[in-house]
């Protein structure tokens, strides 16, 4: 949608980059504008984890896929679970 504004863009795969397009021509369309976007040295496409970067790195045939981490440090708090259950929910 934003393609067309001739604007820097930044784009953060968080999570599969492919969530949403389940049919094969949608997510075949989404890596050539990835690939399209990519081309253009103001835009951005980075991950926040090496395995969503090396996720879009194989789908896509890009080179350079940088992993900006999230950083939470602002909530002071660290995460210490007193259990060792895990709870598993429904997927979409």
């Amino acid at each position: 949608v934003f393609m067309p504004f001739n604007a820097s863009l930044i784009i953060i795969v968080s999570t599969r980059y492919e969530i949403g397009r389940h049919d094969p021509t949608r997510w075949i369309a989404w890596n050539a504008n990835l690939k399209a976007i990519a081309q253009d040295p103001r835009n951005i496409i980075a991950a926040n984890n090496r395995y969503d970067a090396e996720y879009l790195k194989y789908f896509t045939g890009l080179d350079d896929v940088p992993v900006i981490p999230n950083f939470c440090d602002y909530v002071g708090v660290s995460y210490k679970p007193t259990r060792t259950q895990i709870l598993v929910g429904p997927g979409r």
